[in-house]
């Protein structure tokens, strides 16, 4: 599982300037939480994250509204003040369901016209561009 992993371009960088900026992050993944745990760690962002959850962690998977109440409440997280990034429409739906902004980078499966089209707030080819607009 972790043998080749490597990090799409701009991650690690992006949760180190999140984090020392003082911003509160977190994984929320449909992959079993016991497979993403360890990614993180041997990507070296686990110091970055407050909590990596994933399936089988809880009951509930994304887009279900209380997988994402459940991470806020773990984070000490507001809706209206947190964003979900992400690369699918179900993370789109995940955040909009509990009424976060949803921004997604063209990294994973879908492309910018499909990720627009699920409603996504903005849309980036990448995490470095998606990262100029949070600073």
């Amino acid at each position: 599982m972790l043998e080749d992993l490597k990090a799409l371009p701009g991650a690690f960088d992006l949760l180190q300037s999140l984090h020392a900026r003082g911003a509160v992050l977190a994984v929320c993944s449909n992959k079993l939480g016991t497979s993403s745990r360890p990614v993180c760690d041997a990507l070296g962002f686990t110091p970055f994250l407050r909590a990596v959850v994933g399936a089988k962690d809880t009951s509930w998977l994304k887009p279900d509204p209380k997988f994402m109440a459940h991470m806020l409440q773990l984070v000490g997280g507001e809706a209206d003040s947190c964003l979900m990034v992400g690369d699918s429409p179900f993370d789109v739906q995940a955040g909009h369901n509990v009424g976060m902004k949803a921004w997604c980078v063209t990294t994973g499966t879908h492309n910018a016209l499909q990720l627009r089209a699920a409603g996504a707030d903005a849309v980036y080819p990448g995490l470095p561009e998606l990262g100029r607009d949070l600073s």
